[in-house]
């Protein structure tokens, strides 16, 4: 029932009916940088338990995997993301809680979407059209 914002300083959470911040998890002393570019990505898990963050660390392209009741962020990725995907465009936690990553490749040709596992090992990969972005699950 809360809402979790991403901004360029921090992991925040917001009571959503009083609107007051209850936690700021801050990138400062972390290892975590969240930028415009590459642009950082946040996503939950259907349980609603698990955040999932694209963001750098240590100049490198992460995952992050953040309790909601944690009290700081990880000091250590989920995984960083394999050399094969180019150029971070979006993410999504699929319902199985793989990670779908959207790589935009040149902005000019068709990207790729990956499904990784919980470990970073590529277990499948599609070509999606220009700049891959969104991804959709339907509840089965």
């Amino acid at each position: 029932g809360n809402v979790w914002m991403l901004t360029s300083y921090a992991l925040t959470c917001v009571d959503a009916k009083t609107e007051q911040i209850i936690k700021e998890l801050k990138f400062e002393g972390s290892g975590i940088t969240s930028s415009s570019w590459p642009q950082s990505h946040l996503d939950v898990n259907r349980a609603g338990d698990q955040l999932y963050l694209m963001a750098a660390s240590d100049s490198k392209n992460a995952i992050f995997k953040i309790g909601i009741n944690d009290t700081s962020l990880p000091s250590q990725p989920l995984f960083e993301t394999p050399s094969e995907i180019q150029t971070l465009y979006n993410m999504a936690i699929s319902p199985e809680e793989t990670i779908i990553i959207c790589d935009a490749l040149d902005y000019k040709q068709s990207g790729i979407v990956f499904e990784l596992d919980q470990t970073g090992i590529i277990i499948n990969q599609w070509i999606a059209g220009i700049n891959p972005q969104y991804i959709l699950f339907s509840n089965k």
